[in-house]
């Protein structure tokens, strides 16, 4: 018959499994509901290359192109820059304490494997 104390730990891993698994499931059956209304990538290559062509197009409309360009991105990026304080303060926040963790975790982990394995 198997050890008490293995039988406990592949309980907890079956129910974990599970779990992780089900989660999976409801993520992949939940995408499909988004994937139709993808508008360009859903056309062919051809179809996304045509409306990109440049057949007729002079130098004097590609500056103009790349100068209304450059003023919109400018625009943009000035207002994702002013509010990306707190989203910064937490990633680093958060990859510290993941940092500072990871020995303990790492640490448990092979704790748990020997004595599993007694």
């Amino acid at each position: 018959m198997r050890d008490k104390k293995k039988h406990h730990f592949l309980q907890l891993a079956v129910i974990f499994g599970v779990i992780t698994l089900l989660t999976l499931l409801y993520a992949w059956g939940s995408r499909e509901g988004t994937m139709s209304n993808t508008g360009m990538m859903g056309a062919s290559m051809g179809s996304m290359m045509q409306s990109m062509h440049a057949k007729n197009i002079t130098i004097s409309d590609l500056i103009k192109q790349q100068e209304q360009t450059e003023m919109a991105s400018g625009g943009m990026l000035s207002h994702h820059e002013g509010g990306s304080a707190g989203i910064k303060l937490s990633h680093y926040l958060t990859t510290g304490i993941i940092i500072v963790l990871l020995p303990f975790i790492i640490a448990g982990a092979i704790f748990l494997g020997v004595v599993w394995w007694r």
